[in-house]
């Protein structure tokens, strides 16, 4: 049998104090309410963070962007910039070699134009002996001249057609001197005759002529011994033709060809006076 005064305390004791188990469910709003307001503040600092790292983002983003697009207008201007270079250095290089074609067929143009002047130059110095050859000719018929008697040995037919310039017989001359080259074409004398007979159509003042002489030693190969004095001798036909641009070529020729030589020395005396002719001399047509 239990006793009644522990049964009594015992009862007291339950009615005073609640039972744990019915405590708890009274704590828990409490205890649970701290900590979603810890969690709160929490969430809400982190989302603050947040925003304010996405807005230094962006903002660094839009600078990057900024950056991209001067980056990009730079490009853009340097790959203009080369392609205008590359362009202006192809037109420049097109150009040049255009420009290089043009020379090189100016200077054709001018070489063959050179040799064409030439070539009429002796062509007409030619046709001009030949007229200035019938004219003596029809004057020697009307003059009823007697015929030359030619000397059968070579040195005494040399030796007489030498007498004759030195006598200044030059219709003697020619006559002998052409009848000396037509036998004796290949001796090593005949070009010394040639220049004889040119020389004399200078002395008369017969320009043409003398240029169809002078030409004939220009033929002989190898050069004349008398090329010096025919390129001079050249040079007073053109005047005498007052044709100054070929004879500044003939006395140019003979400076450069024999320049320390007495023809060369004295073909550049003669180019000093075509610096500065007399007037009527160079009025060629």
């Amino acid at each position: 049998m239990r006793n009644p005064s522990r049964l009594r305390t015992s009862t007291r004791r339950s009615t005073l104090v609640p039972p744990l188990a019915l405590l708890i469910p009274l704590w828990a709003p409490l205890l649970g309410g701290c900590g979603v307001f810890a969690m709160q503040r929490d969430h809400e600092a982190l989302t603050a963070r947040i925003a304010e790292e996405e807005r230094a983002t962006a903002a660094l983003k839009k600078d990057v962007e900024g950056l991209k697009g001067t980056v990009e207008g730079a490009i853009a201007r340097v790959d203009q910039a080369l392609k205008a270079n590359a362009d202006r250095g192809a037109d420049f290089m097109t150009e040049r070699a255009r420009l290089n074609t043009i020379a090189g067929r100016l200077d054709e143009t001018s070489h063959a134009v050179d040799e064409v002047k030439k070539e009429v130059a002796t062509t007409r110095a030619e046709q001009n002996a030949r007229l200035d050859e019938l004219k003596r000719n029809q004057e020697a018929h009307g003059a009823k001249t007697p015929p030359v008697a030619i000397p059968e040995s070579q040195t005494a037919h040399h030796a007489a057609l030498q007498a004759a310039y030195d006598k200044k017989e030059f219709n003697l001359l020619r006559s002998l001197g052409r009848e000396y080259v037509n036998r004796y074409p290949n001796d090593e004398k005949a070009d010394d005759v040639l220049f004889l007979m040119g020389d004399a159509d200078v002395k008369e003042g017969r320009g043409a002529s003398a240029l169809g002489e002078f030409n004939r030693v220009l033929r002989f190969q190898p050069p004349s011994n008398v090329l010096g004095k025919t390129l001079l001798g050249m040079g007073e036909a053109y005047l005498l033709l007052k044709d100054c641009p070929n004879a500044r070529l003939a006395y140019q020729a003979a400076a450069a060809r024999f320049a320390k030589q007495p023809d060369g020395v004295l073909a550049k005396k003669k180019l000093e006076e075509l610096d500065k002719p007399a007037a009527g001399t160079c009025d060629a047509r």
